[in-house]
């Protein structure tokens, strides 16, 4: 946590080379940071790396549009049960994000429909 909120100070800080190593920091400890990865591609954009800037900027993206449609399952969630199907997608969105626990507990979710 120290680095993502040193990083992101040395980014507005304008000094991108530091922010960039702190947030390599974070995004070594925990690739799925939705966060670091935003201020990791606008770091590396500072410094014209454009193509290290747009791999985590397309990583970025990604992660955003998994949590994006999970929150789209939650709110569904809420007015009508969740089918087996969806419960299996919620499992396969939340471990490619890396949030295992909540995958064990959309696996067995789905699991349980089953019966």
């Amino acid at each position: 946590m120290a680095y993502l909120t040193r990083g992101v100070v040395l980014l507005d800080l304008g000094r991108f080379e530091e922010a960039a190593k702190d947030l390599d920091h974070v995004v070594a400890a925990d690739p799925m940071n939705e966060g670091a990865r935003f201020k990791l591609s606008v770091a590396y954009q500072r410094l014209g790396q454009e193509k290290l800037a747009s791999e985590h900027r397309e990583i970025w993206a990604g992660i955003r549009q998994k949590r994006m449609r999970i929150t789209e399952f939650l709110l569904l969630q809420r007015t009508s049960v969740l089918s087996k199907n969806d419960g299996t997608e919620l499992a396969r969105l939340h471990r490619e994000i890396g949030d295992f626990d909540r995958f064990r507990y959309w696996q067995q979710r789905a699991a349980a429909a089953l019966k």
